[in-house]
């Protein structure tokens, strides 16, 4: 247990008091002399406890604020010396303290995960300029110019290496423990770690409008915004302490008129005072909600708003967009049909020679794919020409070859089997050599490996899934039957997605996933909007209420489950609370109950709340396979 130094001087302050007091007690015993003992130790151990706590209560009421909870503690301790309890009045304001200081700790903790993410990036980056490479701060770095990343140091802006590879840790900035091999033309994020190598980056964004800064300016900004549970706590808090002042008061002074004995009654409102502190609800809340925001933070998941971690409790339906939320956004080879006598090696071999020099998305598909079995050999093809639109023909062996859409080979007359034409809405590239159909390859966005797991864990948890996509109807069926979807809808357009998310919100919290500028509207209407932050657009991370910062799927179930355990964690604080209280005033109301019951009705059960909450911040979200 780490402390700060305001921390340490409480700690310091706490023992100084606790020691005080037992001296007394032990001197009391012994000497059986009670003047002596509350002149030379109550008095001035209630003082180092208490001195704080008292003036603190001066200055709220200099304020306008009458009923906060250092006078209720201070009220408190000095009725408990007036009527001559006064190791009970010690102790109020001692525990009171030690309450203090563990909720101070747990507090100062949960922030860390806000100061180490403001640890981020460097100050100075090492940047390319005329030839020499010099030291500058980070803010001084222009898009568009190049740093220097040495083994061992931080990438200090977003950009895309130039030279060289690097394995990177990412683990301050996603979560993920395993390094990432990033090479050439490469996405890197601020905050990344070359663990092996040197290399050159060109940046890409300006250091306020980096990942980094992005991040820490959301979880900033989500330790600002309440969540409803919180609200009515602070509501239930303001109208509950003067109640609570004065229905003190009556009991202390009013039945004393009727039936005397003005010591026992007002012991009995000096413990309905303590023991209706609200100290524990106004504590556990809202830290249960900070410290699991800052967990999810260390796992790459940042929370706009403690209420966002709250909705999502109670998640029914998750929605996903297709490109680049559930896949890469990239194209890879889907499958292959070609007929008898031709080999899916030389069909590849054939379309790579023609694709050799295109950079269209599907010729580096198809070369990349070609390339991973083979030694990358070509075919000489002479006459290459690109046809615009439709694809590319060539000659090869004094035989014409086409590598392009169906309808390029359609206009030269070649015959296309059904089998082939019944696959025709995918995106495909068909190949003919001499008038002959050879085969065709079918491309698609390449599924991410994380969202078989992210979807099969949401089955698990109950919770609907739904793809809705702008893509075709034979494309997205295809992804969702491969990820079994619950349902899905294609050949959305935006204001299309929006209706079908207030359909789907009638059925239960709406949870929405999307990293296009054309999934704001519905990650704004939605319960829960997330959005992709690495692939995201500014402006749907802008509407979001959270934002996965490496584009895992898997982080949505993560972040689910922690929202739930938070929701779990907060009710058990509420009811705990609630129970023990109103179970010492009961018993108090009918018999005469010590006061350390009420400092423990009070502060222990804080004390036990605030340790709950904490739980929060070592969450591990074990998927039940």
């Amino acid at each position: 247990m780490k402390l700060n130094k305001k921390q340490k001087r409480k700690l310091v302050r706490i023992i100084i008091s606790a020691l005080l007091l037992l001296s007394g007690l032990m001197l009391t015993s012994v000497l059986e002399i009670k003047g002596i003992y509350s002149l030379l130790f109550v008095l001035p151990s209630y003082i180092v406890a208490g001195w704080d706590v008292a003036l603190a209560a001066v200055r709220e009421i200099t304020r306008g604020r009458f009923f906060g909870e250092e006078l209720l503690m201070t009220l408190s301790g000095v009725g408990a010396l007036i009527i001559g309890e006064w190791a009970e009045g010690v102790a109020i304001m001692l525990f009171f303290q030690v309450g203090a200081l563990f909720e101070s700790y747990a507090s100062s903790s949960a922030k860390n995960a806000i100061k180490a993410l403001a640890k981020l990036c460097p100050d100075k980056a090492t940047v390319i300029r005329d030839g020499e490479s010099l030291t500058v701060d980070i803010e001084d770095v222009a898009v568009g110019e190049s740093v220097i990343v040495m083994s061992g140091e931080k990438v200090p802006l977003d950009g895309v290496i130039i030279n060289g590879g690097a394995n990177f840790s990412t683990a301050q900035m996603t979560g993920e423990s395993l390094p990432v091999y990033l090479t050439e033309g490469d996405t890197v994020m601020g905050g990344f770690i070359s663990t092996d190598s040197r290399v050159i980056i060109r940046v890409t964004k300006k250091h306020n409008e980096s990942g980094s800064a992005r991040i820490i300016a959301l979880m900033e900004e989500a330790s600002l915004k309440k969540s409803k549970n919180e609200d009515f706590v602070a509501k239930f808090a303001v109208v509950y302490t003067p109640i609570v002042v004065f229905a003190a008061i009556i009991i202390a002074f009013v039945p004393p008129i009727f039936f005397g004995n003005l010591s026992s009654f007002v012991h009995k409102g000096l413990t309905f005072l303590v023991v209706s502190c609200p100290c524990a609800l106004v504590i556990s809340v809202p830290l249960t909600y900070f410290s699991a925001v800052g967990s999810a933070a260390r796992k790459g998941i940042i929370f706009k708003s403690n209420l966002a971690l709250e909705t999502l409790a109670g998640a029914r339906i998750c929605a996903f967009d297709k490109t680049g939320t559930l896949t890469d956004g990239v194209f890879g080879v889907d499958s292959v049909l070609r007929e008898d006598d031709v080999s899916e090696k030389y069909l590849f071999k054939l379309a790579s020679s023609l694709e050799a020099h295109s950079n269209h998305p599907i010729a580096v598909a198809i070369r990349n794919e070609y390339s991973k079995n083979t030694d990358g050999e070509l075919f000489s093809c002479e006459d290459v020409r690109e046809i615009k639109g439709l694809g590319t023909q060539a000659v090869l062996d004094g035989e014409e070859v086409l590598c392009g859409s169906l309808k390029l080979l359609l206009q030269r007359s070649v015959i296309i089997p059904e089998y082939v034409v019944s696959e025709s809405e995918m995106t495909a590239v068909y190949i003919s050599r001499n008038g002959r159909f050879l085969g065709a390859i079918f491309l698609s966005d390449k599924i991410k490996e994380s969202s078989y797991s992210a979807i099969e864990s949401l089955k698990r948890m109950n919770i609907k899934s739904v793809m809705l996509t702008g893509d075709s109807d034979k494309v997205a069926r295809r992804v969702s039957e491969r990820l079994s979807f619950d349902g899905v809808h294609s050949s959305l357009l935006p204001d299309e997605k929006v209706a079908y998310a207030e359909r789907l919100k009638s059925e239960g919290t709406l949870v929405y996933t999307g990293d296009g500028l054309n999934d704001a509207p519905i990650i704004a209407v939605s319960d829960v909007g997330i959005a992709m932050g690495a692939m995201g657009s500014d402006i749907s991370v802008e509407a979001a209420d959270a934002v996965i910062v490496d584009d895992n799927p898997t982080k949505i179930p993560y972040a689910i489950a922690l929202a739930k355990y938070s929701d779990r964690i907060v009710k058990q604080n509420v009811i705990f609370a609630l129970t023990v209280k109103f179970g010492v005033l009961a018993v108090g109301a009918i018999t005469h109950l010590s006061l350390w019951w009420a400092v423990f009705a009070d502060v222990g059960v804080s004390v036990i709340a605030i340790l709950n909450a904490m739980r929060t911040r070592r969450f591990r979200y074990i998927d039940k396979k």
